[in-house]
C-alpha cells in the first residue's frame, strides 16, 4: 500500500500540530503540488459561478479558499527558517519559482478579478459592515498590485518577473543562511560572558561542542543569537566581532556571494515598480501600507532615532557594537 502523504492528511496531534517525526523533505514537493491543484479548482469555481457576484460567493469564498496551501506553507516557511537541512533547501529551490507561478495565475486570473472588481464597485451599497468593506478593498488591491490590471506584454513581463525574483530570494536567503550556520566565534574567556543570561550561554557552549571547537564556548552569526548578544553582553570587543560578522554575511566565501543577486533582484524590482506606474520600488512595496510612502517612514525615521540612540540601559541591538 501507498504511504500516505502526512502533510494531506488531517494532523490527529496534540493542538493541531503537524507530525513532524512522519515527514520527509520529499513530502513538501507532492504536497504542494496536490494544494496548488485544489485551490485552482476553488478559484476556478468561484471565477465562473453563473450567479451575480455578491460579498459572500466571491469574497467570502475567495477568503476561504487555498486553506490547505496556507497550511503547508506556513509549515514549510518555519521549517526553511528555523530547522533546515540540504534537502528541505533543494526542495524550496524547486518549489519557489513554481509556488510564484501559482500566485500570479491567482491575481492575473481574469475571471476572478472580474468578480472581485465588481463587488468593490458596489460596496458603498451593498450595506457591508466596515469589517466587510475593508475586506474587498483588501483583496481588491492585492490584486491590483499584483498586476491584474495589467494588460498584454506588461502582463505577461510582470509575472516572468515574479518567477525570477522568487527564485533569486531563495538562494539569496539560503546563502546568507549557510554564512550565518558556519560561522563561529570561539570565546575561551569566561569574563567575555558578563551579562549573558543562562540560555545564551548554555547556547554558545552547544555550539562550541556541535562544531568541535577547543573553546568552551562560541557563536554563530544568527540573527536571534547576534541580536541577544548585542543586547546583553558587556563586552565590546564581543558585541564587535559579532556585529561585524552579521554585517558580512551572504558576503564570507565565494560561494556565498550575494552581491550579483542583489544586482538582479533590485533590477528586477525597479522593472516590477515601473510596470505597476509607480516612480520606485519603496512607493510601490508602501503602497498598501499603513505609512503609504517613503517620505512617511523616512519621517518617522527621523522622529526616533534620537530617542532610540538616547535611550538608557539595553540600547537596541543595532547600536550595541558601539
Amino acid at each position: 500500500m501507498e504511504r500516505a502523504n502526512p502533510l494531506l492528511s488531517a494532523w490527529n496531534t496534540p493542538h493541531g500540530l503537524p507530525p513532524f517525526e512522519a515527514i520527509t523533505p520529499a513530502d513538501y514537493e507532492s504536497a504542494f503540488a496536490r494544494a496548488c491543484t485544489d485551490h485552482v479548482a476553488e478559484l476556478n469555481t468561484i471565477a465562473h459561478n453563473v450567479s451575480p457576484a455578491t460579498f459572500v460567493n466571491t469574497v467570502v469564498a475567495l477568503d476561504g479558499a487555498g486553506q490547505q496551501l496556507k497550511r503547508l506553507g506556513n509549515l514549510f516557511s518555519n521549517m526553511t527558517g528555523s530547522h533546515t537541512n540540504e534537502a528541505l533547501q533543494a526542495v524550496e529551490r524547486a518549489m519557489s519559482p513554481k509556488l510564484a507561478a501559482h500566485n500570479s495565475a491567482v491575481y492575473l486570473n481574469e475571471a476572478l478579478f472580474a468578480r472581485v472588481r465588481e463587488v468593490f464597485m458596489q460596496r458603498n451599497v451593498l450595506g457591508l459592515s466596515a469589517v466587510e468593506t475593508r475586506l474587498i478593498e483588501r483583496i481588491h488591491l492585492d490584486f491590483t498590485l499584483q498586476g491584474a490590471q495589467l494588460k498584454g506584454e506588461a502582463r505577461a513581463q510582470f509575472a516572468a518577473n515574479a518567477e525570477k525574483l522568487a527564485t533569486l530570494h531563495t538562494e539569496f536567503s539560503q546563502r546568507v543562511l549557510k554564512d550565518e550556520a558556519e560561522y563561529a566565534l570561539p570565546v575561551s574567556d569566561e569574563k567575555q560572558l558578563a551579562g549573558l543570561p543562562a540560555w545564551l550561554r548554555s547556547t554558545a557552549k552547544e555550539t562550541a561542542q556541535t562544531k568541535k571547537l577547543d573553546a568552551p564556548y562560541a557563536f554563530n552569526a544568527s540573527r536571534s543569537v547576534v541580536e541577544a548578544v548585542l543586547g546583553f553582553a558587556e563586552d565590546k570587543t564581543l558585541r564587535a566581532k559579532l556585529m561585524d560578522a552579521f554585517r558580512r554575511r551572504g558576503n564570507m566565501s565565494a560561494a556565498t556571494q550575494t552581491a550579483p543577486l542583489i544586482q538582479e533582484i533590485l533590477t528586477l524590482r525597479q522593472q516590477q515598480a515601473a510596470l505597476m506606474g509607480y516612480a520606485n520600488f519603496a512607493e510601490y512595496s508602501l503602497a498598501d501600507t499603513m505609512a503609504g510612502t517613503p517620505a512617511s517612514v523616512q519621517a518617522l525615521a527621523d522622529k526616533v532615532w534620537p530617542a532610540a540612540a538616547a535611550m538608557p540601559g539595553r540600547r537596541p541591538a543595532y547600536l550595541c557594537a558601539l
